[in-house]
């Protein structure tokens, strides 16, 4: 039997048990995306076919709103990056007609809220929102600043410091997924409330166009969450090379 075949064999068995199952994708800095990183994360989904996928800000880069200088050799028109960031959006959707789809702002989509407010004449035009401009409604895909299901929280993170995880369980005091560091992180705390973990997921951008750093510690990958019952299980699944190794499988674009 292939690897197909025992996957959806094991999806199968996975909903007559009823576990649930999220994916949690943070920080493709469309349009510096990887996209092999994109396209094996796709195959991912069309094998797991998860109930519920969290797309967890930072989708987008907003490279031409951001309020840092500028290289305007990588200058790319508004427009047209909300274009490719739809494509992809649309894409997930497509291959995922039964999940339930939140997208979640990051700092980088809040670039584009904080310079309408410089423009405070334009800033209340819909048009000129990241919902309205991926046509989310549309899609059925919900935007959420931040989404909690079954105990779980999940959020793009306001946290960039070494030990991000820790410093996000330390502040929420709970079981949650976060984005924002470009790291893989897991801390888990117990107290006489019993225990709670944190993940900190990896990101999809293409490391080379990052122009503000040099040789970063960052990981690529996503987060994979389980409920059954009350039980709750986060583990990371790891992207090297366009490629994930994940439950002893290797998945490749």
């Amino acid at each position: 039997m292939g690897l197909e075949k025992i996957i959806m064999e094991e999806v199968k068995g996975r909903k007559r048990r009823g576990v649930e199952m999220a994916v949690f994708i943070s920080d493709v800095h469309i349009p510096y995306h990887d996209r092999k990183a994109l396209t094996v994360t796709n195959k991912f989904l069309d094998l797991y076919q998860p109930e519920k996928i969290i797309l967890g800000g930072d989708i987008m880069d907003m490279y031409n709103v951001s309020r840092f200088d500028k290289n305007p050799m990588r200058s790319f028109d508004l427009q047209w990056e909300f274009d490719e960031a739809k494509k992809v959006v649309e894409d997930i959707r497509k291959r995922n007609p039964k999940a339930r789809i939140i997208m979640l702002p990051g700092n980088h989509e809040d670039r584009l809220q904080k310079y309408l407010w410089k423009n405070p004449e334009i800033c209340g035009m819909r048009a000129l929102g990241v919902p309205y401009q991926l046509g989310l409604k549309e899609m059925g895909i919900e935007w959420k600043k931040e989404f909690t299901h079954k105990g779980v929280l999940f959020t793009h993170g306001d946290f960039a410091t070494k030990y991000t995880a820790n410093k996000n369980l330390e502040v929420h005091g709970m079981n949650g997924v976060s984005g924002h560091k470009h790291t893989q992180q897991t801390i888990v705390r117990t107290n006489r409330h019993g225990k709670s973990t944190w993940l900190s997921v990896g990101h999809l951008a293409d490391v080379s166009k990052a122009e503000y750093v040099n040789n970063p510690d960052w990981q690529q990958g996503f987060g994979a969450v389980y409920w059954k019952g009350r039980g709750v299980s986060m583990e990371h699944v790891n992207i090297d090379k366009g490629k994930i190794l994940y439950a002893g499988r290797e998945f490749k674009c």
